[in-house]
């Protein structure tokens, strides 16, 4: 992934496996590797270079947070699928909520007020109702 200056290069491990050290040495040498080719093609003009590691059971193994955080220091992050999830989940909510507002009348995204409502929200509109 790019924008403007900035590469992203995302790795994405099998839901539901356990992270180990050959993994996040894979993974540093993929971001390493494309740092350098990046470096040498001046035309492509890219600034800046990071990674993302999505896996599940990042702190499982011992002195694993250690080893992300080093790798985090150099631009290298990791995430849960579970905190990947949610934060794509709430940033297309709030997306779907202004789209939505727009175009009020519009039947295909009226259905999208009927999607998933947060935890506790179903009981809020209860107690709503019965004022």
């Amino acid at each position: 992934m790019s924008s403007g200056q900035q590469l992203l290069i995302v790795e994405f491990m099998q839901p539901g496996k356990t992270i180990d050290r050959d993994h996040i040495n894979r993974f540093q040498q993929y971001v390493d590797v494309l740092r350098d080719s990046i470096t040498a093609n001046t035309e492509l003009d890219f600034n800046n270079v990071s990674g993302l590691l999505v896996a599940d059971n990042l702190a499982k193994q011992a002195g694993m947070t250690q080893a992300l955080q080093r790798l985090a220091s150099d631009g290298m992050k990791a995430m849960e699928w579970e905190s990947l999830l949610a934060k794509a989940e709430a940033q297309w909510e709030d997306f779907l909520k202004i789209v939505v507002n727009r175009a009020p009348d519009d039947e295909r995204l009226s259905s999208l007020r009927r999607t998933k409502k947060p935890e506790g929200a179903e009981r809020a509109d209860r107690n709503d109702s019965s004022s």
